[in-house]
C-alpha cells in the first residue's frame, strides 16, 4: 500500500468521525504538501470568476487564518505538540471537503433560481455543517475535550474568519 493511500484512508476515517489527529503522520513535508494542494484547490475552484474578482485572494487569506487561529487555539490550551497532525488533519479533510464542492459549485452556479440552484444551497449548507462537525472532530482530539468543546472552537474560528474576511472585503 503506498503513503498516499494510507494517508487517504486516514483521511477519511477523520472525515467520518472514525479517527483522529493523532492517527496521521508528524510530518512537515506532508503538511506542507496538503497546504500546497488546498492553495492549488481554492485557486481552482474560482479559477472561472471575473479576472477581477479577488475570490482567490480570498481563499489564500482565509487559508492563512485558518491555520493561525487554529495554532493560536492549541498553544493557549498547552498541546504544542500536537500542531503538525493537528495541521495535517485540517488541511487534508479540507481538501477532501474542497474536491467534494466542486460539482456542488457548479449546480451553484446554474443559471436562474431553479431546481438545480436550489439543490446546490442545500447540498452546500450539508457540506458546511460536515466541515464544522469535522473540525469539531479534529479540535475534541487535539484538545483532549469532548465534541461539544471541539465543535464549539470550529464554530468561533470559522466565524472570526468570515468576520475578518468580510471586513477585509465588504460584500
Amino acid at each position: 500500500m503506498s503513503v498516499v493511500t494510507i494517508l487517504f484512508g486516514r483521511l477519511t476515517d477523520i472525515l467520518l468521525l472514525r479517527r483522529g489527529p493523532q492517527d496521521l503522520p508528524g510530518s512537515p513535508l506532508v503538511l506542507a504538501a496538503l497546504i500546497l494542494l488546498n492553495l492549488l484547490a481554492g485557486t481552482f475552484l474560482f479559477a472561472d470568476q471575473d479576472a477581477g474578482s479577488s475570490e482567490s485572494l480570498q481563499s489564500i487569506v482565509d487559508l492563512g487564518l485558518s491555520l493561525v487561529m487554529s495554532v493560536a487555539v492549541l498553544n493557549f490550551r498547552g498541546v504544542r505538540e500536537r500542531i503538525l497532525q493537528t495541521l495535517t488533519a485540517f488541511m487534508g479533510t479540507g481538501f477532501i471537503l474542497t474536491l467534494i464542492l466542486f460539482p456542488i459549485s457548479l449546480l451553484l452556479g446554474a443559471e436562474g433560481e431553479g431546481f438545480f440552484v436550489s439543490m446546490g444551497r442545500m447540498m452546500f449548507m450539508a457540506l458546511l455543517i460536515w466541515s464544522l462537525a469535522v473540525d469539531g472532530h479534529i479540535f475534541r482530539h487535539a484538545l483532549s475535550t469532548n465534541m461539544l468543546v471541539g465543535t464549539a472552537c470550529a464554530v468561533g474560528i470559522f466565524i472570526a474568519r468570515v468576520y475578518i474576511l468580510e471586513g477585509i472585503w465588504p460584500s
